[in-house]
């Protein structure tokens, strides 16, 4: 947690850093906030079970970060800002929607394809109409828990804010 929360002190308001040779470079140091983002994203995603805990730690190290004044900002993609705390639970937020076990997912979907399409060579309509309702089921079984465990986090993270 630490390198996307170090209050970095550069006056420079770009991301992009000139060069002797007149070119920009990326920031050293905005990668690495970057990458330690990332890193953080695939966890908060891949393993469900820790999600709350990790919701904690940053809501109880949110009083000794030095980045609350208005001056630390994350650009969005139309160019827009919002405050760098809020971009990252908003991101992780959207990150607990995704299939923690996508691997399982792909198994079943690929042993559903090969089903329907012997069933579709076989023109069983019944079949058919069977197996496009697992499919159905299935789907929306997965985005109903994706909007759950996103539901879920972002009413711990508020109400963990209102118990402070």
């Amino acid at each position: 947690m630490a390198p996307f929360f170090h209050d970095y002190s550069d006056t420079s308001k770009s991301i992009l850093l000139a060069t002797k040779d007149d070119e920009t470079t990326f920031s050293y140091y905005e990668q690495l906030k970057f990458c330690a983002l990332d890193i953080l994203k695939h966890i908060f995603s891949k393993y469900p079970k820790h999600r709350r805990w990790i919701f904690e730690e940053i809501l109880t190290s949110l009083g000794s970060l030095t980045t609350m004044d208005g001056a630390k900002r994350y650009r969005l993609r139309d160019n827009r800002s919002i405050h760098v705390i809020s971009a990252l639970f908003m991101q992780l937020v959207q990150c607990s929607s995704s299939l923690s076990d996508l691997y399982s997912h792909k198994t079943w979907f690929s042993k559903w394809n090969i089903k329907y399409q012997k069933v579709y060579k076989s023109k069983d309509m019944d079949q058919i109409k069977m197996l496009d309702d697992k499919l159905l089921r299935r789907a929306s079984t997965a985005w109903r828990q994706g909007a759950e465990a996103a539901a879920n986090s972002a009413s711990f993270f508020l109400e963990f804010l209102m118990s402070k």
